[in-house]
């Protein structure tokens, strides 16, 4: 269970996790555009946008490892508070699921013989623009403005949590 009201103006509101099309941020297409922050997506494979008060973030899978990126080939398939882009890279979908408290996204492996490919470890690259203000790591946390990006993990073939090491590099 978790929390599905919020206070705005001293009125009590139902937290509704659903995308949809209207009131959507110019060039996005689909939105979570009430509640306590607004998340908006494009029908392809794009950088995200998350608005909390006067906060703006987007980030993006910039890399997956030397696989090139089909992210205009990508598109946004929403089911209630999920919106999952499909074979951004062959056997590989990206899933976003609003919650009230934050985005989860997953990178969902669908054959895992593409680790095959890689001779060493595998790095994920991703943009991140903060639109003007600061990015900064705090006990393991990326902090912008009210914003902060956290769970950075991962899961072996067993089920088993995996650490998934992350830094701050050059201007984002």
């Amino acid at each position: 269970s978790y929390q599905k009201y919020y206070q705005e103006n001293n009125q009590w509101k139902q937290i509704d996790e659903s995308f949809d099309t209207q009131d959507c941020e110019p060039g996005y297409t689909y939105c979570v555009d009430n509640n306590l922050y607004q998340f908006n997506i494009k029908n392809t494979f794009s950088e995200p946008l998350i608005t909390y008060g006067n906060t703006k973030l987007s980030f993006n899978l910039a890399n997956f490892g030397s696989l090139p990126l089909a992210s205009s080939a990508s598109i946004a398939s929403i089911q209630n508070n999920m919106a999952t882009y499909q074979n951004i890279i062959p056997g590989i979908d990206i899933q976003y699921t609003y919650l009230p408290h934050k985005v989860k996204e997953e990178i969902i492996v669908k054959d895992r013989a593409l680790f095959t490919t890689f001779t060493n470890d595998l790095t994920l690259d991703f943009t991140l623009n903060p639109y003007g203000k600061a990015a900064t790591v705090i006990n393991n946390l990326i902090k912008i403005g009210d914003l902060y990006i956290t769970d950075l993990v991962a899961y072996d073939q067993k089920g088993s949590t995996v650490a998934i090491p992350f830094f701050l590099s050059g201007n984002t």
